[in-house]
């Protein structure tokens, strides 16, 4: 039996309004496997803003419960000193627009997170992950965006934003990515934006000999 696998999912989306895009055939067992992780991703994307409706605010607090019974250990290793993280940004505190932070580059979240990329490469390329493959996974907080800056060179490189729609209903503000295909390479890199709460610089290497010494530390294998 096929059924349709949404990357981003629905649940990303308040009340589940998500615009047509990047959906993929998908085996029953195959796209049950993967709702824990897609409300870990859900929760993730929705930390910052705020929703500005108590419907979409209790939406988060349900995520966050359903998060909780299936992801053991993900929001313990989510939680941060804040402290020791003002003490270490200094001044530069001044212009985040929260102080409330947590950590989403733990070896669980980094886990999770790694799923869009196969996603990522179907669409671009239309030829499944290999089992094996190695997918570069690295994490931009909108500390990096406000104070440390993104990187500019290879986001032009990677081309035109792209988002979902279907009229006039479209995941701007939500969700937007950028993808490219190393010419004459198998190897895919993408850009992924969460609302304001983060960014993700994700490359996909079929080929595990590609992979450049210098990003093994990045390295979740498929």
């Amino acid at each position: 039996m096929t059924s349709v696998e949404h990357m981003p999912p629905r649940s990303l989306f308040e009340g589940k309004q998500r615009p047509r895009g990047l959906e993929f055939p998908s085996c029953q067992k195959c796209q049950n496997s993967t709702r824990r992780e897609e409300l870990a991703v859900a929760m993730f994307s929705r930390i910052y803003p705020d929703s500005p409706t108590e419907k979409g605010r209790k939406e988060y607090q349900k995520i966050i419960r359903s998060v909780s019974r299936n992801h053991p250990g993900l929001l313990e290793e989510m939680n941060i000193d804040r402290l020791a993280v003002l003490r270490d940004i200094g001044e530069a505190a001044n212009r985040l627009p929260t102080w409330n932070f947590l950590n989403c580059g733990g070896p669980l979240a980094t886990t999770i997170i790694s799923k869009f990329a196969t996603a990522l490469h179907f669409e671009l390329t239309h030829e499944i992950v290999p089992r094996g493959a190695a997918i570069f996974v690295m994490h931009f907080t909108n500390y990096s965006a406000i104070v440390e800056g993104m990187p500019i060179d290879l986001l032009d490189a990677l081309g035109v934003e792209k988002i979902l729609a279907m009229g006039a209903q479209h995941s701007g503000g939500v969700f937007s990515y950028q993808s490219r295909r190393l010419n004459g390479e198998p190897t895919t890199i993408h850009m992924a934006y969460f609302r304001q709460s983060f960014a993700l610089l994700l490359g996909v290497f079929p080929r595990f000999s590609d992979v450049p010494p210098q990003a093994l530390t990045h390295i979740v294998i498929h």
